[in-house]
């Protein structure tokens, strides 16, 4: 078993997936829509004609419960890809309606319980940018629903702030990677950096057609020292499977072997596609992500 010290009652929920897909690099608060109790809410989720839970619930008082351990991936978000990432949190409204807003006691535990989630699973911290790409999540971006509510919604960029005051007093050190910036501009575009970040990777995803999370899965890891370019979002692995989804479309738009794995071959042909230096590495920063960058903020990738 492998839950949260913090919580102090237990009601363990039938509805969720067995193990997970990915490592544990995201969390999703949401809201309750209701007043509910830490009890009552696991007696919503003890229910398998329910069809949903989360990993930990809490109430208006502040107390904790986990209905779902952390090794599970819950049926929180609308969203498999989310669900397996994250570790998804239902917290009590202490009004109904309205901005349907939290207590005090209910903010701050929801606050100590990122905080250890954070420790317990190896993120370095929280970082919202209002979609997918982010590891700070909410409903709202995988399904037609004003979940979180006005109230935490308002409040993410604020969760993440303490959270990671917490954590060490800064933000997480990928969010800026060295030499480069946090993806966005101020207007939603790409800042042309030469970083290729999560920003880049989910502008990329919504190019090609494949699944927007900012996340490039199951990666060669001889190759990342070869790619110091290729910063936060890419996950390298000894073990490699099947390969990322946004690879085999992007390898398919370039007419090269589609195997999901970004390698020399790959990153040649895109320099060879962009019009930039061939040389089969992502330098940092590299000029054939930057006219990537460009492309993708013109629409013309």
């Amino acid at each position: 078993m492998s839950y949260s010290d913090l919580a102090c009652y237990t009601a363990w929920s039938p509805n969720h997936y067995y193990g997970r897909a990915y490592n544990i690099r995201k969390i999703t608060p949401h809201h309750m829509a209701g007043d509910l109790s830490i009890e009552d809410c696991g007696s919503v989720f003890a229910s398998s004609a329910r069809q949903a839970s989360s990993n930990y619930g809490i109430g208006t008082d502040g107390r904790i419960a986990c209905y779902v351990d952390e090794s599970n991936a819950a049926w929180t978000s609308s969203s498999w890809e989310n669900d397996n990432q994250a570790v998804t949190i239902e917290v009590a409204n202490c009004e109904c309606g309205g901005d349907w807003p939290v207590s005090d006691a209910a903010w701050n535990s929801l606050i100590e319980l990122c905080v250890d989630i954070c420790q317990r699973n190896g993120i370095d911290g929280l970082w919202y940018t209002g979609d997918a790409s982010g590891n700070l999540t909410e409903h709202r971006m995988f399904a037609a629903t004003a979940c979180p509510g006005p109230y935490l919604h308002s409040l993410m960029p604020q969760l993440a702030e303490e959270v990671n005051a917490r954590l060490g007093g800064a933000a997480p050190s990928w969010s800026v990677p060295s030499g480069g910036s946090s993806g966005y501009d101020s207007d939603g575009s790409l800042i042309v950096d030469g970083y290729w970040g999560s920003a880049t990777t989910s502008k990329l995803q919504e190019a090609l057609g494949t699944y927007v999370d900012g996340e490039v899965d199951d990666q060669y890891a001889g190759w990342e020292d070869d790619n110091p370019g290729l910063t936060f979002g890419w996950n390298w692995t000894w073990e490699t499977s099947n390969g990322s989804p946004m690879v085999k479309a992007l390898q398919e738009k370039l007419g090269v072997e589609v195997d999901g794995f970004i390698g020399p071959d790959t990153i040649s042909a895109l320099q060879e596609y962009l019009g930039t230096p061939v040389d089969g590495c992502i330098s940092s920063p590299s000029l054939c992500v930057m006219e990537l960058q460009r492309r993708l903020n013109a629409g013309t990738f």
